[in-house]
């Protein structure tokens, strides 16, 4: 499943919302790791909007970052709010905050399928481990879970933000890598609501990728700006033309759903005899 410029200019793609089904968070303990991050800060506002959970723990490393937003997010406000400054590779700090978790959902990205640089591939050895965690934990242990997706739109240090940001300083051109190239997008709402939803699909050991559509860099150019011209600018080490979110081998463990695909842990057939009984179709 790669992203092409055929797929980029068929038009209209349906707005998904991955609303359902819908995680059960109530009375529960939540961790998010990175928790000030666009993601951690949309889930944040989600869960304090419409859930009330037991705990909602903020484990990040910047301290200015949580201090920030505790003013938004206000244990006062937010009594189930706790915010926890820790580093991920401390391993005993990470230890005291997972204690009793019992799913555990990391986030990936389409560079980890078929990567050509060190943070696709460190990407890619995540998904895995969290897949390897699985068979390792055996039956009563955490599920483990894997959601993939493309660009965030608006994100920092996206693409976006970055015309933005030209534009606003009067620029009268704007850079493109290669006419060709095209992206995966999706929305920060839609990012939280397909983890979430995948939180409550998942029994273990799954990488799910939801149906989002691609867009050309030209078109998104146009769109922004459509009377400024374009500088071609090459393609950076490291970047592909396309991503892709599914690499041709997975795909034979792969099933597809209405709104999403589920890669699946290929030795497992119990697995994948659940989806094809709840109507998921072998890709």
């Amino acid at each position: 499943m790669a992203s092409n410029p055929a797929s980029a200019s068929k038009g209209s793609v349906p707005q998904r919302s991955f609303l359902e089904p819908r995680m059960a968070l109530d009375g529960k303990t939540i961790l998010v790791t990175g928790g000030t991050g666009s993601f951690g800060y949309k889930l944040t506002e989600t869960i304090c909007a419409g859930y009330k959970p037991k705990k909602l723990i903020i484990f990040s490393r910047d301290e200015l970052k949580q201090y920030e937003m505790a003013q938004r997010f206000s244990p006062d406000d937010y009594p189930f709010l706790r915010y926890f400054i820790g580093d991920v590779r401390d391993e005993t700090r990470l230890d005291m905050a997972m204690r009793d978790v019992s799913h555990v959902c990391a986030l990936s990205t389409d560079k980890a399928a078929n990567p050509i640089n060190l943070y696709g591939a460190s990407k890619l050895a995540a998904d895995k481990i969290f897949t390897a965690g699985q068979n390792m934990g055996g039956e009563g242990g955490p599920v483990f879970s894997v959601v993939r997706y493309g660009n965030v739109v608006g994100s920092r240090g996206s693409v976006i933000p970055f015309f933005r940001k030209l534009l606003a300083d009067g620029a009268t051109e704007l850079p493109i890598t290669d006419p060709r190239m095209t992206r995966f997008w999706i929305t920060l709402e839609q990012g939280v609501n397909f983890v979430l939803s995948s939180l409550a699909m998942a029994k273990g050991g799954e990488v799910f990728v939801p149906k989002i559509p691609s867009m050309s860099m030209i078109d998104l150019a146009k769109a922004m700006a459509p009377d400024l011209p374009h500088k071609i600018i090459g393609i950076r080490p490291g970047e592909k033309l396309h991503e892709i979110m599914i690499p041709e081998d997975d795909s034979r463990s792969t099933v597809e759903l209405d709104d999403r695909y589920a890669i699946l842990p290929g030795y497992d057939t119990v697995l994948l005899d659940h989806y094809r009984e709840s109507g998921a179709r072998q890709v």
